[in-house]
């Protein structure tokens, strides 16, 4: 936000209620600078901080690399193991390697009741549903 900002003002900013980046606008500024803003989606008021949506983006994206650099694929051993054809109808278990039609050969990380975390060889990780 580096133009001069006045009362009714709007701009993106992270809503820690709604846990999105969304638009809010001013409701109280001073001297060209927010003070208080309000989420036009959920309508919450809170002190304008952009130390603390900097923080929180980080956050964010340092736990979720950790988790997907904890788990190691043996991927010479999964392309010998005949893979399951992904279909949202099946259900699969942690380490089920599966063929998906359009990201390929992947390994179960994680599996719960509705969806599962598969991380692909191109390295990416996605969570797709299952078991419906």
């Amino acid at each position: 936000m580096s133009e001069h900002i006045t009362v009714g003002s709007e701009f993106l900013h992270y809503c820690t209620k709604c846990k999105l980046k969304l638009m809010h606008f001013v409701t109280v500024a001073m001297n060209g600078e927010a003070i208080k803003i309000q989420c036009k989606t959920c309508k919450k008021i809170g002190k304008y901080s952009p130390e603390k949506e900097k923080r929180v983006a980080k956050k964010k994206i340092t736990k979720a690399k950790e988790e997907v650099n904890k788990v190691t694929i043996n991927w010479s051993a999964a392309r010998k193991t005949e893979p399951i054809n992904y279909s949202i109808r099946k259900t699969f278990k942690k380490e089920d390697v599966i063929f998906h039609p359009r990201f390929s050969l992947g390994v179960v990380i994680k599996s719960n009741k509705n969806n599962i975390e598969v991380k692909f060889e191109d390295g990416e990780v996605k969570t797709l549903v299952h078991g419906k």
